[in-house]
């Protein structure tokens, strides 16, 4: 992702995010829901190629 792209995905998705979020001592919520979100994607990434394997063969 271009770094204008990720800058203006980063502005957009932080107006939506409580302020709260922000507060000392909440970044470890953030870290924990980032971190889970991408196991989520890294496991439906894993699915998608397996359907697509299948799929080719």
């Amino acid at each position: 992702m271009s770094s204008s792209r990720s800058s203006s995905a980063w502005m957009a998705a932080s107006r939506r995010m409580p302020r709260a979020m922000f507060l000392p001592g909440k970044d470890d919520v953030v870290h924990d829901l980032l971190a889970f979100l991408a196991e989520e994607m890294t496991e439906m990434n894993r699915r998608k190629q397996d359907e697509i394997k299948g799929f080719l063969r």
